[in-house]
């Protein structure tokens, strides 16, 4: 039986996704400005610390996968980006960025790179396991597109 819960749990990988990329190339678009009003936030560095920490994760995330499923799996990345996202934005430390707290800039965006390849390596596996043959490649499309418009979100939303 097929339910229709499926189609949340794609939303919610995509959405993820979407996220996740928009975080990653988010100082791209201005990374001048960064670099003029965090002259000690090195724009090149976040993403080059994303993209190491997403291939540290991407290398490890079948074995992730095999011990604790892609419910569990789903649930550790969101956490991770989530944390990343918190961190770098001031909220847990309920200030601003000053002077010295460069480091949560940077250690959030290494929580969200560790992040996004435990579901963002997982849509055709979330697609053959709930999905019918005929809404396969539709679920997967969706899923994996969304990381080009996160790509996307960063741009238009960082020139603004």
């Amino acid at each position: 039986k097929l339910y229709w819960q499926r189609w949340v749990m794609l939303l919610i990988m995509s959405c993820l996704n979407l996220l996740s990329d928009w975080t990653c190339y988010s100082i791209a678009p201005i990374s001048v400005l960064t670099d003029e009003a965090f002259g000690v936030i090195y724009p090149t560095a976040l993403v080059v610390i994303f993209l190491f920490s997403n291939g540290v994760a991407t290398a490890l995330e079948p074995h992730i996968l095999s011990i604790i499923g892609l419910r569990r799996m789903t649930v550790l990345g969101s956490f991770l980006g989530m944390t990343g996202s918190l961190c770098k934005s001031g909220v847990p430390f309920r200030t601003i960025l000053r002077d010295g707290d460069e480091w949560r800039v940077y250690l959030g965006f290494f929580l969200v790179g560790l992040s996004q390849p435990l579901y963002q390596c997982t849509p055709a596996l979330l697609s053959a396991s709930w999905f019918p043959e005929k809404e396969r490649t539709l679920a997967t499309g969706v899923a994996l597109n969304s990381n080009q418009l996160g790509i996307g979100c960063a741009f238009v939303f960082g020139s603004l």
